[in-house]
């Protein structure tokens, strides 16, 4: 889903809530897949706050 200029009511419409405009900047972000800056991990869990999606890296191992 490419982002193009919207007017407030399709913006709106598009992203009804904080989590589901998150959502598409992260697969933006991500659109290879996640991977960890810090470890390199590909698997992880999303952790949903208040007005954040926390993606975190989890061991392979577990």
């Amino acid at each position: 889903m490419k982002f193009v200029g919207e007017n407030i009511l399709e913006f709106t419409d598009r992203f009804p809530n904080v989590h589901s405009c998150l959502a598409y900047l992260s697969e933006q972000k991500w659109a290879d897949g996640f991977k960890c800056k810090k470890c390199g991990h590909s698997k992880f869990t999303i952790r949903k706050g208040r007005r954040t999606l926390q993606w975190t890296a989890t061991d392979a191992t577990m």
